[in-house]
């Protein structure tokens, strides 16, 4: 993979890269044994400025789509299309370092896929031991999601969240010495 910087609108979503990597996860063609992948996507939607921030310490994984190499498929963290989208919105020259991947064959787009997804699980796996700083973290999102949702966010319970936040907030009201 190298090192391309795009334009924000010249990244799209290509169905058949979709439908090929899917494929290709089926008949087992990924490296780290994902097979498939039905987990459902949290909807918050962030702020554009921190979807900026994200793209660029997450760069999006790409390829050309046409000869002319004026547009390019996201492949492997297909929810970075959002991210995408808003900054598209207020900006579309925005320009994002992006990772581009030469192979366009079924077997290294099910791969890269799976190690993507591989990857974030492991971090996810992390979350827990986090601490979080509740405010700020509203600060985060366009609406301020429900506790319900911030938990899902962070991978824990609802009362957890509740009582992570209920803690931070005693903590910020006690006068200081």
């Amino acid at each position: 993979m190298t090192f391309i910087e795009l334009s924000a609108n010249q990244i799209v979503l290509d169905p058949l890269i979709i439908r090929k990597t899917m494929q290709a996860l089926k008949q087992g063609k990924s490296s780290v044994g994902l097979i498939q992948d039905d987990r459902k996507q949290i909807d918050l939607r962030i702020n554009p400025d921190i979807a900026f921030n994200q793209l660029q310490v997450d760069p999006p994984i790409v390829i050309p789509i046409n000869k002319e190499r004026t547009h390019y498929s996201l492949i492997a963290k297909y929810w970075q299309i959002e991210l995408i989208a808003l900054i598209i919105k207020i900006n579309p020259n925005e320009k994002l370092n992006c990772l581009m991947q030469a192979k366009n064959s079924s077997e290294a787009l099910a791969n890269t896929y799976a190690d993507t997804q591989f990857s974030g699980r492991l971090a996810l796996s992390n979350m827990l031991s986090q601490q979080w700083n509740a405010a700020l973290l509203h600060d985060c999102f366009e609406l301020r999601p429900t506790d319900a949702l911030f938990a899902q966010f962070l991978g824990v319970p609802t009362k957890a969240f509740q009582d992570m936040r209920a803690a931070q907030n005693r903590n910020k009201a006690k006068p200081h010495e």
